[in-house]
């Protein structure tokens, strides 16, 4: 029972404005209204104008309606009891986080930490992107080293869905530390492995081998594992790319 092992717990929360982060707050919220903390991280200049921010684009939307109706008057007190809105930016150091106290606070009292923040447009500017997709990750698991009890560390794909990420994030908590990456179309039970994307790739490049450019096929079948764009074009004239 998955709500249960969020009972009283801490949940850090970036990206809360997103729409994958709202169903997470939402569900989370109304299957385990006895977790201790939601601190949400809203990109915004200060406090004041993130909770505004958390107000128009998230809690008065139509989906948390089951919540408000659930709660009634008491919606807004059990909202302030359970959510710590909080202004910050994960392309910056520390989440962009000014008060020292509080972070100290959080520090001591997450235990999970959900990183939902990024920029889903393609074409974005280039030092936008890398600050909150590359840089952005990066802090988060800077920030994730100093958090003293925290129990698990989860990185969402924009097109993952909440019931598998609740899960996942349930199923490893107590196992020793590993890499795992997710299908999007399979369960907890079913995760993709960094080492099956080699046999993946063989095996469809094998039954579907790369043509260059004057149509001739290319048998080559040995995997290679770079770290340095520059490096394909040592391996291959007519290098296949494929991005994990």
């Amino acid at each position: 029972n998955y709500s249960t092992f969020f009972k009283g717990k801490s949940i850090l929360v970036t990206g809360s404005t997103g729409y994958l982060a709202k169903v997470f707050i939402e569900k989370i919220l109304r299957i385990q209204p006895e977790i201790q903390k939601l601190y949400l991280l809203v990109r915004a200049l200060n406090t004041d104008t993130a909770i505004q921010r958390m107000q128009n684009e998230v809690i008065r939307i139509d989906l948390f309606g089951v919540l408000q109706d659930k709660w009634g008057e008491d919606f807004d007190s059990f909202m302030s009891k359970k959510v710590v809105v909080i202004a910050g930016d994960v392309s910056l150091e520390n989440l962009g986080l000014k008060d020292e106290n509080l972070k100290n606070e959080m520090l001591e009292d997450i235990d999970i930490l959900v990183n939902f923040a990024a920029s889903t447009k393609f074409d974005e500017r280039f030092d936008i992107s890398m600050g909150v997709n590359t840089m952005g990750a990066l802090h988060v698991i800077n920030f994730a080293k100093h958090c003293h009890k925290l129990k698990a560390l989860v990185h969402i794909s924009t097109d993952l869905v909440i019931s598998c990420v609740i899960t996942a994030i349930v199923a490893h908590s107590n196992q020793a530390p590993k890499n795992f990456i997710y299908h999007v179309a399979s369960s907890f039970r079913n995760p993709l492995k960094i080492s099956d994307i080699h046999t993946i790739c063989y095996d469809y490049f094998k039954k579907t081998p790369y043509k260059n450019k004057k149509w001739k096929t290319n048998n080559h079948l040995q995997g290679n594992f770079v770290d340095k764009f520059g490096c394909i074009q040592q391996l291959y004239d007519d290098p296949i790319c494929v991005a994990t």
